[in-house]
């Protein structure tokens, strides 16, 4: 299931990606949720759901007007994003894969995806204040699940908080304080977050397949 090439971005290619997008977060909400520890997809794979996303992000701005499908790209993208981050340091908790190892790939697969970001900030303020919120989101829900990277990607990250302005605007800092205050989840909790997701993502799904016959739930 290797992404196509960037030049490759096509109403229906971007479609397919984004489908195969959808189908990652819930094989890697399955693995997360299991009663015994799961590794679905290899951590090697890093570089591979990396090109998944930079394909979606790199083409979000022409496609997103296509289809309600097609809008709901960058939700399932940063989704998962949040998922294979956890994913990956679980795997260095409850399996044989070095903890060094599952680091290192997280680490290379952001090196990878917030270029794409980046890029898509540079096409509108407004679409920058959209990626800006799912971005922030994200940042939340890793600092809930306690991760462990977050603190080693704040410089990489810092471009894209700062996108538009010389600071973190007064809106965004209000919600990136509330993110660095929030509580942490233990293990127990974590289910809950992967609910809250499981439950996100259903209802993104269901209101794109009502308002477009032909996608698949």
């Amino acid at each position: 299931m290797s992404p196509p090439s960037v030049t490759q971005s096509t109403p229906s290619t971007f479609a397919e990606a984004v489908t195969n997008v959808r189908l990652l977060s819930w094989l890697l909400l399955g693995a997360l949720q299991a009663n015994q520890p799961c590794l679905p997809i290899p951590i090697s794979c890093s570089q591979y759901m990396a090109d998944y996303i930079h394909f979606v992000l790199a083409g979000f701005a022409d496609q997103s007007k296509e289809s309600v499908v097609h809008m709901s790209a960058l939700f399932h993208a940063f989704h998962l994003c949040q998922l294979w981050t956890v994913y990956c340091e679980r795997s260095a908790l409850t399996s044989d894969e070095p903890q060094l190892c599952s680091l290192a790939n997280i680490l290379d697969f952001w090196a990878r995806v917030t270029p794409a970001i980046l890029q898509l900030l540079s096409h509108s303020k407004v679409l920058a204040d959209m990626v800006n919120l799912h971005f922030l989101n994200t940042m939340q829900a890793l600092r809930q699940c306690s991760s462990a990277v977050l603190g080693q990607l704040g410089a990489m990250w810092q471009p894209i908080l700062t996108a538009y302005h010389a600071q973190i605007p007064n809106k965004l800092r209000l919600k990136l304080d509330s993110c660095e205050n929030q509580p942490l989840l233990n293990s127990e909790p974590l289910q809950q977050w992967l609910k809250g997701v499981r439950y996100k993502i259903s209802q993104i799904e269901l209101q794109t397949s009502a308002a477009s016959p032909l996608y698949n739930v």
